[in-house]
């Protein structure tokens, strides 16, 4: 026997076997570090699916609006996001598609009531008359009639239109959860506290015909029965089944076990092939071909997630299910996850991830090199994908991520959420980028070759929100505002930090910072409060005023500040109640009214470098585009789409008339002042070994013990393998070396 060869080919397959349970666990792991993710709370499918392929999900808000529609024309496999006419103010909540006309939509939402669309959810209405409730957790439309719809409040109150949602009557008191329509005008609905209640003239009166164990979370009935009295429920213990109109009820416990059921979906066909699909809080998907006798597990291609296990979220891990009207054909359903959505083309056999960000990335922020008329360079900052730099003025990208992520294990993420993105000031000489980041700040000064993490104090560590001298290149000062309000400052470009101030308010939330252009001589500073108003300070951090005549009762602002501050003394804040303009340093605000609909939701605002004489600002208003104003804010004229994300002046725009925006999933650019656009296209980065390595490295306290363990298992066995005279004995050797591999590899990974 060749020993050496043997010792070999031992040592080359145990670092194979431990490569392989880092890959494996790594592709496990991606979930568990990937937090924001796709929170599916809804989906839906076109009555048409089989012919026109759209598909419609609904996102919990994780971007800088409180949920998100995306549609899909071709399947699933890319998708748009939705966004006129959709002022909301609070989250969404379910959304659904007329039976009887594919064009014809119905939202609903958690205090902003019901929205309509005519077209395909291309545009929307409020729809919200007769409603004495605007906190809607459930629509359902008839399958015969578009005009004919239930809506449910939160609370209390079943809520019926028959005129297409003109007007609304409350038409049964109780919170009810699930709604189902049969084709033959009966209706079921039920309750939290377990009541089925039944309607056999279109909504009008009621019937209570059955009380189950628990809170009642989904119904279905079969299709082809005429008298629609085989029925299925859903509840928060189980799965229940009656074929005689509910007079008696069997449970299915024995089947599928007491689980929480939260969506049923009855195949068209249910005469033919039997077949109903259940899905669940925890086990994924349940499947019946021989209606509901027998139920097969179905997880394949599911992913969970565990935040959704955890105090702060407490969701289920799969929700919502729509089914193909062509299911006997192409045997579509689409699942809402708590980690994404999900289809399957087999009839709930295995499942397949649509992946909603793919290809894409998530735009936080962007910034222009103050010298970009001549380097031609901008960035922008996304949300768990580092950053990305253009030299030639955004027709080619890279990420620049090296170092992002790469100190502290096991106290980051896999790339670090990156915030506020900045150049110096001084980016020509100096070649500095600084972004906002949990715990500190990141910083680099080779253009984004390598990024270094500079931390705060660690009692202060929390999100933060960044704010760099306009003289940074000789006071080398920066702001960080972090929860709960803590104001820190650093006078050596971010290595050091102290508390320079204290707003004072608990659980502040603080997105928005604007810096005086002079403040080496005034130190002034404004900051935007996510409840409070707009704070001001002109002592350089240290003590703030919250200021009289603009307090902001629902949601953040934003603000940007005049180039010509010392003169003009104008600061504009982007509200949810509106535009808002002080010319007094903060004194007194007026309000700009932008006279496109009730509400003027600002989600962003932006100033011409030259504001002092071309009078210049752009506007986003939530549902209704984005706006453009050359007289100071007297008129304004809409000029693009609907955006939530950052809008950035380039700093030369007096000759090149460049401005470059963003949705948060689109990039775009003008060239000629905002009068058209184009699309930029950005690829997502590609991460390599060294990443994944750390994304595996970077989940849970449990993660670092079990690497520390394959450590010490790999030491042990090659040095069983070593065969020289050693002054141990070899039990020794090998029980030695593990616990030291097993102890350093938790040092490590520990920080």
């Amino acid at each position: 026997m060749d020993w050496d060869n043997f010792k070999f080919k031992t040592i080359k397959h145990i670092f194979a076997l431990l490569f392989s349970i880092l890959i494996v666990g790594s592709l496990s792991a991606r979930v568990l570090a990937h937090s924001p993710h796709d929170v599916v709370i809804d989906v839906a499918l076109s009555p048409n699916f089989e012919r026109d392929r759209t598909a419609y999900v609904l996102l919990d808000g994780y971007l800088p609006i409180w949920g998100n529609l995306f549609k899909s024309k071709d399947g699933g496999e890319s998708w748009t996001r939705i966004e006129s006419g959709l002022d909301n103010r609070h989250e969404l909540a379910s959304v659904a598609v007329s039976p009887a006309s594919q064009d014809t939509l119905y939202l609903s939402s958690l205090g902003d009531g019901i929205y309509k669309s005519t077209d395909g959810g291309s545009s929307w209405v409020k729809s919200n008359g007769g409603l004495n409730n605007l906190n809607i957790d459930l629509v359902a439309i008839a399958p015969d009639s578009s005009n004919l719809v239930l809506a449910a409040g939160t609370e209390t109150g079943l809520y019926l239109t028959e005129n297409g949602g003109s007007s609304w009557s409350s038409v049964l008191e109780a919170q009810i959860e699930a709604i189902a329509f049969h084709p033959n005008n009966k209706i079921i609905v039920g309750d939290t506290a377990g009541n089925l209640y039944s309607s056999s003239d279109r909504g009008q009166n009621w019937q209570k015909f059955a009380v189950l164990d628990s809170a009642i979370q989904a119904i279905a009935m079969a299709p082809d029965d005429p008298e629609a009295r085989t029925i299925w429920v859903g509840t928060a213990t189980g799965l229940w089944q009656t074929a005689d109109g509910g007079a008696n009820f069997l449970g299915a416990s024995d089947r599928i076990g007491k689980t929480p059921v939260m969506s049923l979906a009855v195949s068209p066909n249910y005469g033919l092939d039997s077949t109903i699909v259940a899905s669940t809080w925890h086990d994924g998907i349940y499947r019946s071909t021989d209606g509901g006798e027998t139920w097969n597990k179905n997880t394949k291609g599911l992913k969970k997630h565990a935040q959704a296990d955890t105090t702060l979220y407490k969701s289920p891990h799969f929700s919502d299910l729509s089914i193909s009207s062509g299911f006997g054909r192409d045997g579509t359903l689409l699942l809402a996850g708590f980690d994404g959505v999900f289809k399957s083309t087999d009839g709930g056999v295995s499942w397949r991830d649509l992946n909603l960000g793919k290809g894409a990335v998530s735009i936080r922020n962007l910034a222009l090199s103050p010298n970009y008329q001549d380097d031609g360079t901008v960035a922008f900052s996304t949300i768990y994908q580092g950053v990305y730099l253009s030299r030639d003025r955004g027709t080619s990208w890279t990420p620049i991520n090296q170092g992002l992520g790469t100190n502290r294990l096991l106290k980051q993420q896999l790339i670090a959420e990156t915030g506020d993105l900045i150049f110096s000031p001084g980016y020509d000489s100096d070649r500095t980028l600084l972004a906002s980041s949990w715990g500190g700040i990141a910083k680099t000064t080779n253009s984004g070759k390598l990024w270094h993490k500079h931390w705060v104090p660690k009692q202060l560590r929390r999100d933060s929100y960044l704010t760099v001298s306009p003289n940074y290149q000789r006071d080398r000062t920066l702001f960080l505002a972090t929860l709960p309000g803590k104001i820190l400052k650093s006078s050596d470009g971010g290595k050091h930090f102290t508390v320079a101030g204290d707003i004072k308010q608990q659980a502040a939330f603080i997105p928005a910072w604007a810096i005086s252009p002079n403040f080496d001589r005034d130190r002034t500073l404004y900051l935007g409060n996510f409840t409070g108003g707009v704070y001001k300070s002109t002592d350089g951090g240290t003590s703030w005023q919250l200021l009289d005549g603009l307090q902001i009762v629902d949601n953040y602002a934003k603000l940007a500040i005049s180039p010509n501050y010392q003169r003009d003394r104008t600061v504009l804040a982007a509200t949810s109640q509106g535009l808002f303009v002080t010319r007094d340093g903060g004194t007194s605000w007026r309000n700009l009214p932008i006279a496109v609909g009730e509400d003027n939701y600002i989600e962003n605002i932006a100033l011409s470098p030259n504001f002092e004489s071309d009078r210049t600002l752009l506007v986003s208003v939530r549902g209704a585009g984005l706006f453009k104003t050359s007289n100071g804010g007297d008129t304004f004229t809409r000029i693009g789409e609907y955006w939530t994300g950052p809008i950035v002046f380039s700093p030369a725009y007096a000759a090149d008339r460049t401005i470059f925006g963003s949705s948060g999933a689109e990039l775009f650019k003008s060239t000629d002042g905002g009068d058209s656009w184009q699309t930029v296209a950005v690829a997502r980065a590609d991460y390599g070994l060294p990443t994944i390595l750390y994304h595996l490295a970077t989940n849970s306290p449990q993660r670092k013990y079990i690497f520390a363990a394959l450590a010490a298992l790999a030491t042990y066995l090659i040095l069983g393998l070593w065969n020289k005279k050693l002054p141990l004995r070899k039990w020794q050797l090998k029980m030695g070396g593990a616990f030291t591999a097993f102890i350093g590899a938790l040092s490590l990974l520990s920080g």
